[in-house]
């Protein structure tokens, strides 16, 4: 049976590659040229990226373009 401390251990260790992964995907996420424009029915977000022809991802509701990035 393992012990309250190799269980704490365990899970501090988990909790910091946790914070660490996370941090990452905000980093990621920030380094991103997100746009707005604003439409009657409301703001959109988006972003442009690559070469070559347009091709519109759209989603759905309640999700911005950091889904996709």
């Amino acid at each position: 049976m393992l012990s309250v401390g190799a269980v704490a251990l365990a899970g501090g260790s988990l909790l910091r590659r946790y914070r660490r992964d996370l941090d990452r995907a905000w980093a990621r996420l920030a380094a991103v040229d997100r746009r707005v424009i604003t439409t009657a029915i409301g703001d959109i977000e988006y972003v442009e990226h690559g070469a070559g022809e347009p091709l519109l991802v759209s989603h759905g509701i309640f999700h911005g373009c950091d889904g996709h990035c």
